[in-house]
């Protein structure tokens, strides 16, 4: 038999017997705390679940930060229903918390997580009375502060994180708002809060919304109930400090992951028609090579020694067109020291891409694009027709194209299977393009694309015309 759990009921009561001082927990508010901003969020630390090792092991435990505002939510929302023994009883357990919470100095955690600790700190203000939970509220303030400053990127995005952990920070931050908002001068931060619902904003989908970036209409919806404002997507817009760039149309989004420090995607792409995935980046598995002379251009560097650097070398943003070029050194450690060059000229209705690898020894050079599942692959003579329900894109290449099984994580945090589109490019030094364009009802293919070059060319007139 383990007495432990037995000696460990006695402790508190004699603490002060046993020479250890003892602080009665704070008595909970006598009236019912404000209910959270998104309700019960379950398994706030989704972002662990990107890793196959922690998807196959269940046995880990939230951080204590996660795991007191659990409790707080769920005391919340339950504290009218409970009894006052089983109401004390919650409370105790989660001062205990709150208190390793409080010991703990601020460390730089995973990017969605970042805001956590004030939260959780913000909820004991709110569910506790007393001198305790004042500080309690006032370490809350300090902690966003410094996060705020700390983690929040030039361009709004929460750095060395994905759009996902963007969202999930951003609700911490938002809630935290609102608990602190009568105690503390929290209104102070707004402007900076703004800049990461913008960035929320730029990254929504447009059209149907058949698939929507999680969390971030709640966001939006919720700072419009705070403050009234509401802030509307842009056309086109850089956020370089995160490498992410876009542009939109009346029902597309074309996202351009271009890396930065942190960040292991680079030189990826997202694409959303019509509410309709076609292109994912975020959430995808890196695809292990068998052979060590394969050069695979997906920005994840394989083999090479040390991060990637990106460097962007043009940026020209038109009305709803944008032309990137951007330098991925991250290969140099291998055999001749290939560097990657990509150029992207994204419109509302398709993407042109320009790839070079200059030096190398001879590695086979592939270009991927991954697909989401959803979309089925067509033959269409020496082209690719993508299909995702009512959506239709025409992928054309000169290269020989492969399509292989690969895997990508959904927002349920399941890993899903989907495909690869593999293209073969040739040896480095070698120089590879391809373009994708969706096709629109009613109108040939011959004439949608001798429009949108049209298009493009009389918009890169105008801008030279401009300056």
């Amino acid at each position: 038999m383990n007495a432990r759990p037995w000696l460990r009921t006695l402790r508190r009561p004699f603490a002060s017997w046993l020479g250890e001082p003892h602080t009665p927990a704070p008595p909970l508010a006598g009236v019912a705390p404000p209910a959270p901003v998104f309700g019960h969020r379950r398994a706030l630390d989704t972002s662990a679940k990107r890793t196959a090792a922690h998807a196959a092991s269940s046995s880990l435990q939230p951080d204590p930060a996660t795991r007191a505002v659990e409790q707080a939510h769920a005391l919340a929302l339950e504290f009218r229903e409970l009894e006052r023994g089983a109401r004390a009883a919650r409370g105790l357990a989660l001062v205990e918390v709150l208190r390793r919470v409080a010991r703990e100095p601020a460390a730089e955690e995973r990017a969605g997580a970042r805001f956590r600790p004030a939260l959780a700190l913000a909820w004991g203000g709110r569910l506790f009375v007393g001198d305790e939970p004042r500080r309690w509220t006032e370490e809350a303030a300090a902690r966003l502060a410094a996060a705020l400053t700390r983690s929040v990127a030039a361009d709004g995005l929460v750095a060395g994180g994905g759009v996902r952990d963007h969202i999930e920070a951003l609700s911490d931050v938002l809630e935290c708002r609102a608990l602190l908002l009568h105690e503390t001068d929290v209104e102070r931060h707004d402007e900076q809060l703004e800049s990461l619902l913008q960035a929320a904003a730029d990254l929504r989908t447009p059209g149907r919304r058949t698939v929507d970036l999680p969390g971030a209409p709640q966001c939006l919806a919720a700072w419009h109930r705070m403050t009234g404002r509401r802030l509307e997507p842009r056309p086109c817009f850089a956020l370089e400090a995160s490498g992410l760039y876009g542009v939109r149309g009346e029902k597309s989004l074309v996202v351009i992951h271009a890396g930065a420090p942190g960040r292991t995607a680079a030189l990826c792409l997202d694409w959303t028609v019509d509410g309709r995935r076609i292109l994912v980046a975020e959430g995808v598995e890196p695809c292990p090579r068998e052979r060590e002379d394969v050069l695979a251009l997906d920005g994840t560097a394989r083999g090479a020694q040390r991060p990637g650097r990106v460097e962007r070398t043009r940026l020209e943003q038109l009305e709803h067109t944008i032309v990137l070029e951007v330098t991925h050194h991250g290969y140099a450690s291998l055999r001749g020291k290939p560097v990657h060059h990509r150029r992207v000229t994204a419109t509302a209705h398709g993407l042109s891409i320009e790839d070079q690898v200059t030096g190398g020894a001879g590695q086979q050079v592939c270009g991927e694009l991954v697909l989401d599942p959803q979309v089925e692959v067509r033959a269409r003579g020496a082209s690719l027709v993508l299909v995702a329900g009512p959506v239709t894109a025409l992928l054309e290449t000169r290269h020989g194209v492969e399509v292989e099984r690969a895997w990508w994580l959904g927002e349920d945090g399941e890993w899903r299977s989907t495909r690869r589109l593999v293209l073969h490019y040739g040896g480095a030094p070698c120089h590879g393009s391809f373009r994708i364009d969706r096709l629109v009802p009613k109108a040939t293919l011959t004439s949608f694309l001798r429009r949108e070059s049209l298009s493009l060319d009389r918009m890169q007139a105008q801008a030279r015309a401009s300056a």
